[in-house]
């Protein structure tokens, strides 16, 4: 789902824009994996408060990053639908560099996107931190990760995603 949260679209309707996405014309997506670690899960109110906070503020840091997670999920939406997995791979990365920059963030949570990566994999948080979302490349580049995050405690899988024919 592709969501916008225009200030103007927030404000009149109280809510963001929900789009479904649908895979590229080939009508199958890349190979998408998630990864996570239970003891390393946190609550969003640990993350999202101080964001907030800073964004009420006028921290133009926090700003111009809220505007570049926007261009981020429009720019992917269209590497979606065109079906570039290399652009979807450096915006997967991106995302999570743009939340480094602007957040203290906890050490194990860096250590299994780095560790990702490394395995060749693209790698973001699925929100908060402590589970990891991004794309591998075929089963050779799942077993890769796999390999690498399951020391660190980490559960690896391989969603099946269902794409309704009229969405």
């Amino acid at each position: 789902v592709h969501m916008d949260f225009d200030r103007e679209i927030m404000e009149k309707q109280g809510y963001g824009t929900y789009t479904p996405l649908k895979p590229a014309r080939s009508g199958k997506g890349p190979d998408y994996y998630i990864a996570y670690n239970s003891r390393a899960a946190e609550g969003t109110e640990v993350i999202h408060n101080n964001l907030r906070y800073r964004c009420e503020n006028g921290d133009t840091q926090i700003i111009e990053a809220m505007k570049g997670f926007a261009r981020l999920t429009d720019d992917f939406r269209t590497a979606m639908e065109d079906a570039d997995t290399d652009k979807m791979n450096r915006i997967i990365d991106a995302n999570f560099d743009l939340r480094q920059s602007v957040m203290n963030l906890n050490p194990l949570h860096v250590k299994m996107i780095n560790t990702a990566r490394e395995a060749g994999a693209s790698a973001k948080f699925t929100g908060s931190g402590g589970a990891l979302i991004g794309i591998v490349r075929g089963d050779e580049g799942f077993d890769r990760l796999k390999e690498a995050l399951e020391p660190m405690g980490c559960v690896v899988i391989k969603p099946e995603i269902v794409y309704e024919e009229n969405s």
